[in-house]
């Protein structure tokens, strides 16, 4: 029988997001330009990734994707998009909805994970916080996040890629006395 120290609900939350960093194969900076004060983009998705976009920015905003409009602000800053040619407009807000007239846009980015790891990690976070919110079943759950976590998961390569150093580091940087540490 093996003793195992299991991962508290923090350090489980910690080594999901390094299997999330692990999980990108690539990203890319898409070419904005200024319009109208505005920021335009039009941005190419390849099928077989799990496509997001992320702005870089400060302040308020409104995201239009192929015409669908989002509320975009600091704490909602990535969207997913589908395979196919999209066209992104960011529209900086002067008067952001808590009054603050902070604007600063850096860039936007694709971003393109590996659809099995991010669909785990993601997955895995909900089962962390129902966890968290219940008392009565959150020792099994910690016992199962730190199973699947140990036994279980697989960091699945998209076709062209190579685990590379972010598999290595969700792979080594785990709690000491950990199973997946020995």
């Amino acid at each position: 029988m093996l003793n195992i120290d299991y991962r508290d609900l923090n350090t489980i939350r910690a080594k999901l997001a390094l299997l999330a960093a692990a999980s990108i194969v690539d990203y890319q900076e898409l070419n904005s330009r200024s319009v109208n004060e505005c920021y335009e983009a039009e941005v190419s998705v390849s099928p077989g990734f799990d496509s997001w976009i992320f702005i870089d920015f400060d302040g308020d905003a409104t995201l239009e994707i192929d015409g669908d409009v989002y509320a975009a602000y600091t704490g909602n800053r990535v969207f997913r998009v589908n395979p196919g040619i999209h066209r992104v407009r960011l529209c900086l807000s002067n008067v952001g909805y808590s009054g603050g007239r902070f604007i600063n846009f850096k860039s936007m980015y694709l971003i393109q994970h590996a659809p099995k790891t991010l669909n785990f990690v993601i997955k895995a976070l909900v089962v962390s916080e129902v966890a968290e919110a219940y008392d009565d079943i959150r020792n099994a759950l910690i016992m199962a996040l730190n199973k699947a976590l140990d036994y279980n998961l697989r960091v699945y390569r998209a076709p062209g890629s190579s685990r590379g150093l972010g598999r290595q580091l969700a792979l080594v940087r785990c709690p000491e006395n950990s199973y997946t540490a020995k």
